[in-house]
């Protein structure tokens, strides 16, 4: 009495386990990180932004944007991570990558190439200074 044989029985999962256990995990291990109110894709790219407004309130930048889209020549679009823009009227383009794989270098290449910009890779953010 009471007892089935051949049945199997699952226990139940909460959500939080079902998320932990069933989202997909970024190819690259980024984690997504927020910051100032923004989630960025990466905790460098969060890192990098904190560094931004250190220099802004120190007034060595006048300021800055996030994911700048540039259209490719097949259709798609690349995001450069940031654009620094200083007193004086020039600006910077910034990728920021923990590593840096061909086909970043090949979308950064036609980037530069078809719109005349130049676009600094930063790997490690606190190396990173503005321009004079």
């Amino acid at each position: 009495m009471g007892k089935t044989f051949g049945a199997k029985t699952q226990g139940t999962i909460s959500a939080d386990q079902y998320r932990r256990r069933y989202t997909r995990r970024n190819k690259y291990h980024a984690v997504k990180t927020e910051y100032g109110g923004v989630t960025y894709d990466s905790r460098l790219e969060a890192r990098f932004a904190a560094l931004l407004d250190q220099y802004q309130r120190a007034g060595m930048i006048r300021s800055w944007t996030r994911q700048i889209p540039f259209r490719m020549p097949d259709g798609s679009i690349h995001r450069v991570d940031f654009m620094v823009f200083y007193g004086d009227g020039r600006f910077a383009m910034v990728e920021v990558k923990g590593r840096d794989l061909a086909t970043g270098r090949l979308k950064r290449a036609v980037v530069e190439e078809k719109y005349g910009v130049g676009i600094e890779v930063v790997h490690k953010p606190t190396a990173w200074m503005p321009r004079k």
